[in-house]
């Protein structure tokens, strides 16, 4: 099983640490951390979130968002080893509609991408994670 707690969830308010993904209690909420920072299947996540949400905190998500996507297509954004795993899916994704060398060349990109590694220029791929509203 993949899902672990990695993190610790401590509500600010309260002082009261969260036990996560792993309590014991049924009643406890459970919380999984993502960083849309480091991978882009969580800000695809945040995104979904965003369109479901009530307005004023769906508006200050996308300039989250925004900031992020300026970041990424300039190259300043390093990925975590989940992003780069999930960077790579989406390449690998992409690359089913492509055809010849332009296919080659991003599935052999897309195996290239390791923790570390600068968010991936390609359009395409911002493309699959920010799709236009």
């Amino acid at each position: 099983m993949k899902l672990k707690n990695t993190f610790y969830v401590k509500n600010m308010d309260s002082g009261r640490e969260m036990r996560g993904l792993v309590s014991s209690d049924a009643d406890e909420p459970k919380y999984f951390v993502l960083n849309p920072e480091r991978d882009p299947a969580a800000l695809a996540a945040l995104l979904t979130y965003a369109q479901h949400c009530e307005d004023e905190l769906s508006l200050d998500i996308r300039d989250w968002v925004d900031s992020i996507r300026v970041l990424a297509s300039k190259g300043e954004l390093k990925l975590g080893s989940s992003g780069a795993i999930n960077a790579r899916k989406l390449l690998i994704k992409r690359a089913e509609s492509l055809e010849g060398e332009v296919k080659q060349h991003t599935l052999e990109y897309a195996e290239k991408l390791t923790s570390g590694s600068s968010w991936p220029k390609l359009s395409f791929l911002l493309e699959q994670v920010f799709p236009e509203d």
